[in-house]
């Protein structure tokens, strides 16, 4: 805000996430962690997590 390079609008958006935790809402995928049901998945099915992983 102060270089101007943010509208107020946008700083609200930003604050909203941040409350409502969508900031952080695709942090595992960001990360590439694999959820555990679909780690169980791939262990069942190895020729699967072959092409996956």
């Amino acid at each position: 805000m102060l270089e101007n390079l943010m509208h107020q609008s946008g700083l609200t958006k930003f604050e909203t996430a941040k409350t409502n935790r969508t900031w952080t809402s695709v942090d595992e995928v960001a990360d590439l962690i694999v959820p555990s049901d679909l780690q169980i998945a791939f262990e069942d099915n190895k020729k699967t997590s072959n092409t996956w992983l």
